[in-house]
This record gives C-alpha cells, sequence and structure tokens, in this order.
C-alpha cells in the first residue's frame, strides 16, 4: 500500500520532511501550525516553515510554505504570537554556517510572511544561539523572548517594550550539572493548585525536560533544581505550547528521533507531530508535577466503540476484537486495580507478527513499553524497551493508549508519566490480549475508541458485568 503509515490522528506532512513544530500560535477560530520544513524531499534540508491550520487539531489544512530558506540563511525553529493590531510576529533563527541569529517576520494572515527589516534583531556572534519562543508576562505589554544558548545549556531572556529592532537581555536560567545540549525552550504560565505557575521545557538528549517555578518578568526561577522529564519514550521532542490558546498549556511535540528519524519507512513525507496534549500542575506528596491528557478537542472528535465495567481484565481481549487501523486511530483508556498481581501486560498485536506490550509493574513501580518486535527493524537504534515510573492509587491504576498507524501514546497515572513511541508493524489489524501473571487483575471501567478515517460511526456497546 502506497502510504500506509500514514496517521490519522496526528499531523503529518502530506509531502517533505518535517520536525520540529514551530510559531504554534491561536487566533481565535485557526490553530496555526508551522513547522521545519524540507519542501524539496523526504530528508533534513533546506529548512524553511510549513504552514497548516486546523479548527479542531484532528483534521489539518496545508497552506504555502510560510518562510523560505534562501542563498543566504535556512530558517530554523522559532515561535508566533498574535500583536495587539491583529497582525503576527513570528521569531525564527536565521541558520548559516557557524552563526545563528534571531530574526523576525511579519504577516496579515498567516498566509504572506514579510521578513524584518531589522533583521537580525539578535546577534551575539555565536554558532550556536537558536529556537526564540515569543510570549507575554500578565499585565506587561512588553513582549519577551526566550533563546537557547545550547552548548552552555542556558536560556536567556530578552523584552521588548514596542521596537522590534531593540530587545534587551533581562536574565537567564542554567542550572548546575546539566548535561547535553539544550534546545527548543517553551514557557508558558499554568493554573495551579495554589495559584498560577510557569512551566519551562527545554528539549535534551532526546527528550524533553520541565521545570516549575516563577517568572517575575526578567527571569525564571525553579521551585526545584531538577527536572521532570516530560515523556519517557523515544520519540518525543521539541515540545512547543500554542500562544493564546483558550487552554493554555495545550502543545505538540516531533514525534520522531534524530538517531533514526532519517530512516523511517514512510513513502513520500517524514515525520509527524504527537497527539495534541494539555498540560496542568497536580500535587504529589507535597510536589508540584505536570501531568499530561489529550487535548480535549481531540477528544470530542472520537465515536465510542464499546465500555466494559467491573470485569477481569483479560476479558478486554475478546470485547475488543479486531479494528481494523486503517479505518483510524483507536484510544483504549482503562481503570484497573491490580490488587495482587504483580504485573500487568497489554499486548497490542498487529496481525500476526508484530507486538507492542505494555507492562505495568505495580510492585516495581514502573510501566514499559516494549517495541522490539513492533516492526522490521528499521534503525539499529530503533528497537528497545522504554521505562518509566508508575504510582499506584489505592491500589488501582488508569492509563490511555493512543495507537495510530505508525505511533503508540500511553499516558498512565493520571497523565503523571507518558511514554511515545514510533511503530511500524507489518498490518493494520490490531487486537489486544491482557496477562496478568500469578495474581487477579480487575477492569474498573474500559472505554475503546476511535477518531474515524472517513464517514460511519459504529454502533456502541457497554458491557457492565456488575449489571
Amino acid at each position: 500500500m502506497p502510504d500506509r503509515h500514514r496517521p490519522h490522528a496526528h499531523y503529518s506532512p502530506p509531502h517533505g520532511w518535517v520536525n520540529d513544530p514551530n510559531g504554534l500560535v491561536f487566533d481565535g477560530r485557526h490553530y496555526h501550525l508551522f513547522a521545519q520544513h524540507n519542501p524539496h524531499g523526504d530528508t533534513w534540508g533546506n529548512m524553511s516553515w510549513s504552514h497548516a491550520v486546523s479548527e479542531d487539531l484532528v483534521h489539518w489544512q496545508e497552506r504555502p510554505v510560510a518562510l523560505w530558506c534562501d542563498e543566504h540563511d535556512m530558517v530554523f525553529s522559532g515561535s508566533a504570537i498574535v500583536l495587539d493590531d491583529g497582525r503576527m510576529l513570528a521569531a525564527y533563527t536565521s541558520h548559516r554556517e557557524g552563526r545563528q541569529t534571531q530574526s523576525l517576520a511579519l504577516s496579515e494572515d498567516g498566509d504572506v510572511w514579510r521578513r524584518f527589516e531589522g533583521n537580525p534583531v539578535l546577534d551575539l556572534g555565536m554558532a550556536d544561539f537558536r529556537d526564540p519562543k515569543l510570549f507575554r508576562v500578565p499585565f506587561s505589554r512588553s513582549l519577551r523572548m526566550a533563546v537557547a544558548l545550547p552548548t552552555e545549556r542556558t536560556v536567556r531572556f530578552y523584552a521588548s517594550d514596542g521596537d522590534l529592532a531593540n530587545w534587551e537581555q533581562t536574565g537567564e536560567f542554567t542550572v548546575e550539572g546539566a548535561k547535553g545540549i539544550w534546545e527548543c525552550p517553551d514557557l508558558v504560565e499554568l493554573a495551579g493548585p495554589d495559584g498560577p505557575r510557569w512551566m519551562l521545557t527545554v528539549s535534551n538528549e532526546g527528550g524533553c525536560d520541565a521545570y516549575v517555578g516563577e517568572f517575575d518578568g526578567a527571569t525564571f526561577r525553579p521551585d526545584r533544581p531538577f527536572a521532570q522529564r516530560l515523556d519517557h519514550g523515544p520519540d518525543f521532542y521539541a515540545f512547543q505550547t500554542w500562544n493564546h490558546a483558550r487552554r493554555p498549556g495545550l502543545g505538540v511535540a516531533w514525534m520522531s528521533n534524530w538517531k533514526y528519524a532519517h530512516a523511517t519507512p514512510t513513502n513520500g513525507w517524514r515525520g509527524a507531530m504527537t497527539i495534541p496534549r494539555e498540560l496542568s500542575l497536580a500535587v504529589d506528596e507535597g510536589t508540584l508535577v505536570v501531568t499530561q491528557s489529550v487535548a480535549e478537542a481531540v477528544l470530542c472528535r472520537r465515536t465510542r466503540l464499546f465500555d466494559l465495567r467491573n470485569a477481569d481484565a483479560r476479558l478486554i481481549g475478546g470485547l475488543f476484537g479486531v479494528q481494523d487501523l486503517s479505518q483510524g486511530a483507536v484510544f483504549l483508556e482503562a481503570s484497573m486495580q491490580l490488587a495482587d498481581c504483580p504485573s500487568v501486560t497489554l499486548n497490542l498485536q498487529f496481525g500476526d507478527a508484530d507486538t507492542v506490550p505494555i507492562t505495568l509493574e505495580g510492585l516495581k513501580g514502573t510501566v514499559r513499553l516494549d517495541r522490539r518486535r513492533s516492526g522490521p527493524a528499521i534503525h539499529p537504534e530503533f528497537p528497545g524497551v522504554y521505562k518509566g515510573p508508575l504510582q499506584t492509587r489505592e491500589g488501582g491504576v488508569d492509563l490511555m493508549v493512543v495507537i495510530d498507524r505508525c505511533s503508540v501514546e500511553v499516558l498512565a497515572d493520571g497523565g503523571r508519566t507518558t511514554l511515545t513511541a514510533l511503530v511500524f508493524p507489518r498490518s493494520d489489524r490490531l487486537s489486544v490480549s491482557v496477562e496478568a501473571p500469578g495474581g487477579t487483575c480487575m477492569a474498573k471501567s474500559v472505554a475503546v475508541s476511535r477518531i474515524e478515517a472517513g464517514d460511519g460511526a459504529p454502533g456502541r456497546k457497554v458491557f457492565d458485568l456488575d449489571a
């Protein structure tokens, strides 16, 4: 089949390469998604900004390339914001060999962009200085910008009082002993149990780290000097949030990994975004932690297939039957009581050959995703087992699993732990089996739904063994 791995519920380009999401902005009606893009091929190069818009975060309309590379610079990652006069302002990194500077562009409609005459607006004479994130601070009309100094593992903050050519440094953030390189900073204010707090994210070592703390208008100060890993899978990078979203903390990440992004077996296109997620704050043992959920706008597009309540979890497989992923993405939600069961495994079976086990280990406090048998090994670095922390609450655990044609995303423990992984199985026929060795696992509730690839809504069935 010519395009058998193209997802249904995730953004992917109609052609060419994409990586980091850029310029995420909501204009009151449309969600704009720009991205690092090669318009001329499905490998990295000719970095420009693609552009797509959506009203529901599921169905995307492709727009013309927004910012083209030229003979002088490639257009690297950045962000966008809506100005008081209704125009959009984009900030991006102008990249040439040995030098990176920050530049601006303006647009009346999001489609046609004009580069700012005063570019570059920030130039430190450095080879690694990139990924500007525009944002605002409540009760201030000044524009703010966070920019990464990757090899120094530092985020610098700048402000402009209206003169777009002039940006003054206000502060910087770093962490003693940090490793790797820092890229794609994002700063957003989230509602917390005791009032709003700021979340700063940086992409680092193939994933994304989140710090919760205070932004005083000049610089960021974390509540604690260590980060929370936003996702424990291999394919979650360059997370960014939408400016002006109705729900602050709405964002996506690039769903791939630089180790093997060039080897994914897609046809004429490469790269996709994660399912859009909403981030919020919760308290665990007196500490604020970041939680994730699938965006409400996405959940509203689902068709419910069946519910199961108060039954042995091993019955899930028989009721799940066989779902055809060519017809849409599948969402499996479960709340399970582990009781005396040391571990529970949900086996996602793709046809006869490929399997992705998801294992909940209540006693060990871990959740694992194993993609060693998820399809052909597209690269030596692709097979692997990934795990994150898992806390049982009164002996129970909840999770949501989103399965699309080339990905599996697990959100467990109220979204405190997530794992995102690409998979390239040889079949679209998806079935599920549940193993609970050495004990009994009760499913308090299970719901299976689907975002349809086309028209048609199958009837909903409800199974309640307490009835």
